[in-house]
């Protein structure tokens, strides 16, 4: 199964262009990094990947069916977007805010099973917040509220995972377990997209990476296409590429800050 966007354009109010004619396919068992300067519509493409927001042209295929034509229950059965930040009307603990995730799947007026509950405590033990399973959501950090709506897109066993920069508010450590732990379920057969502003990150564990710039969108080898030229005209700033002696290659701003004042 594939989630394949064709000739995908987006604006908003009609006037202000995000998306222009863009293509990409998300494909079972690979990760594909999105990214893009602040405004380059990363976030626009994962809502309309997800169904949420029409856009202006354009078709959204999931396998042979328009997204459009299936509803939302279907959609959400298949396709988790993990957002950058969420409020809740209401006070729910963290595991219940998990919880929501099993709302594709069950049984009208039905209750969560016990095989519900289980998937929810693996879900919270794959992003370490199973000690704060009964603390309010809206008590926790930044950081730990990202964690928990990340195992909310886990808990949901979609086919495809749409993450929006599930790497930010988290130190060193919580960064590298969510973006491995993105590379595993990839392996696992999943098909994910996640938005970064951090090249390295697609380097690292992109199995393909996009790059969006003035609408459009560049997608390929992550090596390629985020080359030292491709990621000065997305940014606006140059760029140098470093090697180091296990042959991994990173990329870092090449900004000449002048010699440190005596």
């Amino acid at each position: 199964m594939n989630l394949r966007a064709m000739g995908l354009w987006f604006s908003y109010n009609g006037r202000t262009l995000v998306l222009r004619d863009v293509e990409v396919e998300l494909l079972a068992g690979e990760l594909l990094f999105l990214l893009g300067a602040n405004g380059a519509g990363k976030s626009t493409l994962l809502h309309c990947l997800a169904g949420l927001l029409p856009p202006d042209k354009g078709r959204i295929y999931l396998a042979e069916k328009e997204l459009h034509t299936l509803t939302a229950r279907e959609r959400a059965q298949n396709i988790a977007l993990v957002p950058q930040t969420h409020s809740p009307v209401f006070t729910y603990s963290t595991r219940d805010m998990v919880l929501m995730g099993r709302s594709p799947h069950l049984k009208r007026l039905a209750g969560p099973t016990r095989r519900d509950r289980q998937i929810v405590a693996w879900a919270l033990q794959a992003v370490g917040l199973e000690e704060l399973a009964d603390r309010s959501y809206s008590s926790l950090s930044g950081g730990e509220q990202r964690l928990a709506l990340i195992a909310r897109g886990l808990a949901q066993e979609a086919k495809f995972l749409l993450m929006d920069e599930p790497d930010a508010n988290l130190d060193p450590a919580h960064q590298h377990m969510v973006l491995r732990l993105a590379a595993r379920l990839a392996a696992r057969g999943l098909a994910l997209a996640v938005t970064s502003h951090n090249p390295n990150n697609a380097l690292t564990f992109g199995d393909r990476a996009g790059l969006l710039s003035r609408g459009s969108l560049d997608c390929g080898v992550p090596h390629e296409t985020l080359g030292t030229r491709e990621l000065e005209e997305a940014y606006g700033l140059p760029f140098v590429s470093l090697s180091g002696a296990n042959g991994r290659r990173a990329v870092l701003p090449d900004t000449d800050l002048g010699a440190p004042a005596n």
